[in-house]
This record gives C-alpha cells, structure tokens and sequence, in this order.
C-alpha cells in the first residue's frame, strides 16, 4: 500500500491540532478585559529615552491635525510610553484592516516550521476541487511565496471585480479564474486576496481556522484573550477583518524583535522572522512607472520595499505591519523598541512621519529629561 507521506503529515497534523484545540478550549471574549500585559519600565529603566521629547507627541499629532487613536512605545520589552486619544481606552478593539495580514503571515509560519507548508508548494496544488477548465502556465507556476510577497501576476482590480461578479459564491474559484497576466515573482500587485488564498490554504492543510490555528501557538503564549477576527465563507480572511487591542499589537511586534523568543520559549524559527522581515520584492506597484513617482513619494516608506506581509521602513533596518487609517505595528531592532499605533487618519505618511520625529528619536537623540 502506497502512503503519500505529505498527506499522511497533514493528517496527523489536524488530529494534534485538534486535540491542542480541545485542550485549550474556547477564547472567551470579555470587553471590559485588557489582554495579559506587558511590563512598565521604571523611572529609571526610562534613562535612555528622551522622555520629554516623548511627550511632545500628543501636543505635535493636534498640530499635524493627525487623528491618532493610541500608541504604545517599548524598549528593552517593556512599555516605556502609552497614551490613548479621545474616548479610546486600553480595552478597545480597534480595527486592523491591513494589519491582519502580518498576523495571518505568522500563522504560515507556523505551519512552515511545521512542514505542513512549503514556500515553493504551488496554490493549485491545495485546490483541485476549485481549479478553472484551463489552468494556464502562469497560474500553474504560482507559489504560496508568491502570495505573501504579493507578486502572484495577478491584476488586483480584476481580482476583486471577478470575484464580485462572476463567482459570488466561493472566493477561491473566484482567485484562482481570474487571468494571471505577469509571470509569477516578476512584478508586485498589492492584492488583498492573496492574504485571503494563504487563510484558505492553511484551512485546507490543518482543517482549522487561522484563528484555531494560532490559539495554541500565538495567542495562549502572549495571553492575548481578546479578538474579533472576522470570517469570509468560513475562512478568517487573510487580508483584513482582525479587531486587537493596542497591546495586543505590541506583543506581536516584540516577538518580532525578539526574533521568535518568548519568555525563554521559541515559539516561531529565527529563519521564519529574517524572511517575513527583510526586504522581499519592491513595492512599487506594476501598474506605476518609477519614473513617474514625485519626490515624496520616492522619500516615503512605501517605496522602500516589502517582506512577507510587512513593509519595510526608510528608518535604519526597520520594518513594519501597516494598517488603512493609520494602524502600525512598527520594529525598530537598532533602538530595541516597537511601536504600536492606531489611527483614523488618511495621511499614512504624516503618521508615519510623526512617529520618526518623536517617538522613535526620543529613542536616539540626546536626553533631555532633568
């Protein structure tokens, strides 16, 4: 008797991921709850900062006119300035949009490091129930890497307007009809519904949500109890739908920084945090001419170049998950920091921009605090 050994790992997979789950139970949601938190830094673990120049971030947002809704600075792991603008509060869900992809991301990661998915396995290959009469050689050569550094070929208005109208009720054979007019890994097309594709591979191979997924391995170890994370045919979309609160975001970024450590565990491989970190493609649209591109946006930090999921910053060796209206969950390795921010705010660049200025020099320039 033949064994197909990927398919005997994946099975053997989804009956471990199925007990993890069992044993862990149901995430309870409590909106008066604030997720296990992360440690404060004394007065005097805060000697490096500049925390006077910290502080002028709130006054410098008003004056930017920039709707900011809450930040959160750490150094060294532990939050050295918080602060929450308006009627937002520590407790609230605020709504990723992009954002959701980075965790999404680290969800493949997982299952990278579990064998259970390969860079160079090729989409077609988890759907052969879904595949269109013609599957052409350009779609033939997509890859699961093509899909987290958005380089599938794929043209994204075609995408969402093929999906709408032509295939309504599955996403999938939606993705996988619409014609693929670049060869796969030669252009970058931002495309929401490649995030969406990785969602519903994982799905496939471990017979769980991204969500059940991650519990035991992302959220039980980071305490994180409190999420919403939206289901788009019973898949977790990839590409957005994901509510967390500010610390929450945090805790991500620091698991970044402490390159998959946490609380002396591995949790994610170093390998998988260099890959999804670094630069992976450029991210200047296909559909742009470089030429064409003005000063400030060739200075901006979307131009500077995309990992998986993450952007990469024009601050030395930074990077970032990047959210519409302003959510950032930002990796300074230089300056041992992050920064988390939530926002409602249109000029993504202006809130970048502030917290270069403020937040992420207090961290670097001279002291000031007596």
């Amino acid at each position: 008797m033949n064994i197909n050994m990927k398919s005997l790992k994946h099975l053997l997979a989804i009956i471990a991921l199925s007990l993890s789950t069992f044993a862990f139970g149901q995430t309870v949601l409590d909106a008066n709850l604030v997720d296990g938190n992360l440690p404060r830094a004394t007065q005097a673990e805060k000697a490096d900062v500049n925390l006077n120049l910290l502080k002028k971030y709130k006054s410098a947002a008003k004056e930017r006119k920039l709707n900011i809704n809450s930040i959160m600075v750490l150094r060294h792991g532990k939050v050295v300035y918080e602060e929450w603008f308006g009627r937002n509060k520590p407790k609230d869900l605020h709504v990723m949009y992009s954002v959701t992809k980075t965790w999404n991301m680290t969800a493949i990661g997982f299952a990278v490091d579990e064998g259970l998915i390969s860079l160079d396995d090729k989409v077609i290959s988890f759907f052969p129930d879904m595949l269109p009469e013609v599957v052409t050689e350009k779609l033939g050569a997509m890859k699961v890497r093509h899909l987290l550094t958005m380089t599938t070929g794929n043209i994204e208005n075609e995408i969402n307007a093929r999906r709408r109208e032509n295939h309504k009720e599955d996403y999938i054979k939606g993705f996988l009809a619409c014609t693929v007019h670049r060869q796969p890994g030669t252009y970058y097309e931002y495309n929401s519904e490649a995030s969406f594709m990785l969602a519903a591979i994982l799905q496939r191979v471990t017979g769980m949500t991204v969500r059940e997924y991650l519990q035991p391995r992302l959220f039980e170890p980071l305490q994180i109890t409190n999420l919403r994370w939206d289901e788009v045919q019973g898949v977790n979309h990839g590409g957005y739908g994901l509510y967390i609160q500010t610390e929450t975001m945090a805790k991500l970024g620091q698991l970044y920084l402490q390159k998959g450590m946490w609380n002396g565990k591995r949790l994610l491989s170093e390998k998988w945090i260099q890959m999804a970190s670094s630069y992976q493609t450029f991210s200047i649209p296909a559909s742009n001419d470089p030429e064409k591109l003005t000063p400030e946006q060739k200075a901006g930090d979307f131009t500077a170049g995309y990992g998986f999921q993450m952007w990469r910053c024009r601050w030395p060796d930074a990077y970032r998950a990047d959210g519409a209206k302003g959510q950032y969950i930002m990796v300074l390795p230089n300056e041992d920091a992050v920064i988390a921010i939530t926002s409602n705010e249109a000029n993504l660049q202006g809130i970048i921009q502030l917290a270069w200025d403020y937040a992420a020099s207090a961290l670097i320039m001279p002291k000031d605090n007596e």
